[in-house]
């Protein structure tokens, strides 16, 4: 007989599969550090350092940090439309911007902030700032001057906010400007949708600070467009979608490496091989094989994680709807590792990534206990339906491996399961014939 979360599973959605195994006893390291009682929605948090950080929220609410979000400082904005980004090149130089063309600066880590006032007709939002240097600034905002072009622009000071450019890529190559990534003044990327003129995701390069565009169309059907991107370095970048994509040759073709669940992203970072994404108002994701694969992270009792912030590939932070600040400094580990002691003895569980992987039609599952108890491994579609059992009974403590074999099934995503008494882990798989 099988267990109420499988049994349901024909008449859910994966996520919501996905949510009630992630209910299960797990060794999550997101520990509550503080929360925000002031009843605003906090947006965004942002850090320069392993101790600095900032977080921005409604009724222009400002707070600082100097120890690692341990304890958080009320900040004077002078505003009370709400803020939805915030960044600083250094621990004194920064930028937030949001509702009512709100843009504010600071140049004494926010002692104090100044008002930035530019052209501001219309009902004005700016989403996103990033600011790489004492003059140059880069704002996202939604388009005020014709609405039959792309809604969202790109704006660009290099002034500090004294004037201001458009240097959105010509308009009818979007029917969205979803997102954008620079790594020096000059050299940067922008996401969307080509809609019907240009169709499949679009990513445009520049490398002279937004002058001139290079137009790369990944043509790939999609409704959604690529909502964010992301550059390591000039060459190596991932963008997200309904999946993620990679590519090596700055932008040039990119490579689908794996389906996301509900897969519109906010924040995401990459440090090589591990990396993190948030869905829309909901949970972490996390990458350790460079976007090939990406598994849940439980963060507090609802997930509803507004956004995230890393300095390094363990060292983050996290910001729930309700105002609640999480801190991890190792990842936010939600699996237990396969340790064995000197005489060999497993004394955690694991559930390791399916070899190889994508696979045609065979692959391999590998998985270890700590005790004897019993054990099962299921595999779901994308869709959440049962596909089979690999693993079910009663099982000593220890290594093993499974074999699924798909050659009866069609192409695509799908997900297996491993649940114990104590623990519920799940992975993705490709299937690629």
């Amino acid at each position: 007989m099988k267990t109420p979360i499988y049994s349901i599973a024909r008449s859910l959605s994966f996520s919501m599969l996905f949510s009630m195994a992630l209910g299960a006893k797990c060794s999550s390291q997101w520990f509550l550090q503080s929360r925000d009682t002031s009843g605003n929605v906090i947006n965004k948090v942002s850090f320069v350092d392993s101790l600095t950080g900032w977080a921005v929220g409604d009724r222009g609410l400002i707070l600082h940090t100097t120890d690692s979000g341990n304890h958080w400082m009320a900040q004077t904005s002078g505003i009370t439309s709400p803020l939805f980004s915030i960044s600083f090149s250094d621990q004194q130089n920064g930028w937030a911007v949001g509702a009512g063309g709100t843009l504010i600066t600071t140049t004494n880590g926010g002692t104090s902030w100044v008002r930035v006032i530019h052209d501001t007709s219309g009902n004005i939002y700016n989403y996103k700032v990033q600011y790489l240097s004492p003059t140059t600034v880069f704002v996202l905002r939604d388009n005020f001057a014709d609405t039959t072009l792309t809604p969202y622009r790109l704006w660009k000071s290099t002034d500090r906010g004294a004037s201001w450019i458009d240097i959105s890529p010509v308009s009818n190559y979007y029917r969205g400007l979803y997102d954008f990534c620079f790594l020096s003044p000059l050299l940067g990327w922008t996401c969307g949708n080509g809609g019907q003129t240009l169709k499949g995701m679009q990513i445009h390069r520049t490398t002279d600070g937004g002058q001139t565009w290079s137009l790369y169309d990944c043509r790939i059907p999609t409704t959604m467009g690529f909502m964010s991107v992301y550059f390591r370095d000039a060459n190596e970048g991932w963008a997200v979608a309904d999946s993620c994509y990679h590519s090596t040759d700055g932008g040039a073709t990119w490579s689908a490496l794996s389906w996301l669940p509900n897969g519109i992203n906010q924040d995401f970072v990459m440090f090589g091989e591990i990396g993190y994404a948030t869905q829309m108002i909901s949970r972490v994701m996390k990458t350790t094989n460079g976007g090939r694969n990406w598994q849940y992270h439980p963060i507090g009792p609802d997930n509803s994680i507004m956004s995230i912030s890393f300095t390094s590939p363990n060292v983050g932070w996290a910001v729930t709807l309700h105002g609640q600040f999480y801190h991890t400094t190792n990842g936010g580990v939600t699996e237990a590792r396969n340790r064995q002691s000197n005489n060999g003895v497993v004394t955690e569980y694991s559930l390791l990534q399916n070899y190889p992987n994508p696979f045609n039609p065979v692959t391999h599952i590998s998985f270890s206990i700590e005790k004897t108890e019993f054990v099962s491994i299921e595999v779901y579609s994308s869709l959440g339906t049962h596909v089979t059992t690999l693993v079910s009974g009663v099982k000593p403590p220890g290594s093993y491996t499974t074999t699924f074999n798909g050659e009866k099934l069609s192409s695509g995503v799908y997900f297996y399961v491993m649940k114990t008494n104590n623990s519920s882990i799940i992975k993705s798989m490709i299937l690629m014939k």
